[in-house]
């Protein structure tokens, strides 16, 4: 459903599972204010927009389950207070951006079931504050950063069913 606060601004966007079609489209980056936005289990195809990063106050970005494609913006950069961040089971490509990995307060990341290539950042290093960590179903190649073993609070970490190799 939709939520607003006491000033009438929508806080709040949840339409998971409703069947919904078409693209996400670019305006959405005007609802400002936005804690959660929840599109999942739909039928939404096209590209994540990058206006989405005009969400600053975004702390909840679900958008599984769908038919997205394309790359993952590396403008979600910008959004600083993110903790959960779902994309998995949709169609993108391209590799994960760098820059993810310097979404400080993120907690949860789900990149699963796409058609994500080339390696694991880095930078994923520094996502001090990670307690689960999905990669899984995707092509990713290389080895798996073994910084990410010094994640002092990461409790899941999936990376089964890609072309990655090496020592864990």
């Amino acid at each position: 459903g939709v939520v607003c606060d006491d000033a009438r601004v929508v806080i709040n966007l949840s339409l998971s599972n409703l069947k919904l079609t078409g693209t996400i489209p670019s305006s959405i980056g005007k609802l400002r204010s936005l804690n959660t936005l929840d599109f999942s289990r739909n039928a939404l195809i096209g590209p994540i927009p990058a206006q989405v990063s005009n969400c600053s106050n975004l702390s909840v970005l679900i958008l599984s389950w769908n038919q997205l494609s394309s790359f993952i913006p590396y403008e979600l950069q910008r959004l600083q207070r993110l903790y959960k961040l779902d994309l998995s089971h949709n169609f993108l490509t391209g590799s994960i951006p760098d820059r993810l990995g310097y979404l400080e307060n993120l907690q949860q990341l789900d990149l699963s079931s796409n058609f994500l290539s080339g390696g694991i950042p880095g930078s994923f290093a520094y996502l001090k504050n990670i307690s689960f960590l999905s990669l899984s179903e995707n092509l990713l190649t290389g080895s798996i950063p073994p910084e990410i073993g010094n994640l002092s609070n990461l409790q899941t970490f999936f990376a089964y069913e890609n072309r990655l190799e090496g020592h864990i």
